[in-house]
């Protein structure tokens, strides 16, 4: 078996932004942003738009990072087939 190893500073912010921008009801739950993607860095929502590689080079220039440390996420139009789910207590109850 592979010895894990501890995720980087980097790792570690973008999962963090990561599920930052999928429960943010910032980034969530306007709808302006329904159908889209949003940039996230530092759980700092950065913009929205439908072209990702265009969305996250525009929010590193913001930020004065390299695009690929966005982290863009989909916001989805909510409907009745949609449930939101609090991801961290989603996985605790489930494990």
């Amino acid at each position: 078996m592979p010895d894990l190893q501890r995720m980087t500073d980097l790792e570690q912010r973008m999962l963090d932004d990561l599920r930052w921008g999928s429960e943010a009801a910032e980034v969530q739950n306007n709808p302006d942003h329904y159908g889209k993607l949003a940039a996230v860095h530092n759980k700092r929502l950065l913009g929205v738009g439908t072209d990702r590689r265009a969305l996250a080079e525009q929010a590193a220039k913001e930020v004065g990072v390299h695009w690929q440390e966005i982290v863009v996420v989909i916001v989805h139009r909510p409907g009745p087939w949609e449930i939101p789910v609090d991801m961290d207590t989603h996985f605790q109850e489930t494990a």
